[in-house]
């Protein structure tokens, strides 16, 4: 997926292969993730929740489509964090805490990953932003269950 301004490639040189999603069989119970891109921060943001998807398309963001389909529940939860520029999402508790204790706020849980691991969520960061800093790191990652797209930026890395 590319968004319209065309810089998520150009800014993200680095991935990792992080988290699963389900393709959800029809029977059991799921949830659609939408996919946002604030075109002035370079963040992607990632919701459920369609209110908030709305509210960020009206306040200028990008809506690239459904990323991927969730399960409602699952034993793995996928936490949200924001830092006040950023938003950040982690199935690891001690990564949660660190951030936690380094000033992030704890969004809780954002979705939940598939336990069968069925299809791969692959994580990209951008290491031209500093994570870790209290402002101006937004856009520190992507997330993809595109490998055409995860492709494109893997030989950017060569």
């Amino acid at each position: 997926m590319r968004h319209t301004s065309g810089k998520l490639m150009g800014c993200i040189t680095g991935l990792f292969l992080v988290l699963c999603v389900a393709l959800v069989p029809a029977t059991a119970q799921a949830q659609d993730m939408y996919r946002m891109y604030n075109p002035n921060s370079g963040e992607h943001f990632y919701t459920a929740n369609t209110s908030e998807r709305d509210d960020l398309y009206v306040a200028g963001w990008n809506y690239e489509g459904i990323g991927w389909v969730a399960p409602d529940y699952s034993s793995t939860p996928v936490y949200r964090l924001y830092s006040g520029t950023d938003h950040h999402y982690t199935a690891d508790a001690s990564e949660r805490a660190w951030l936690i204790s380094m000033g992030w706020k704890d969004e809780g849980i954002g979705w939940y990953s598939d336990d069968a691991q069925s299809v791969p969520l692959y994580r990209q960061f951008n290491p031209n932003v500093n994570p870790s800093a209290p402002r101006n790191n937004s856009g520190s990652h992507n997330y993809t269950t595109s490998k055409a797209e995860n492709a494109i930026v893997s030989e950017m890395l060569v």
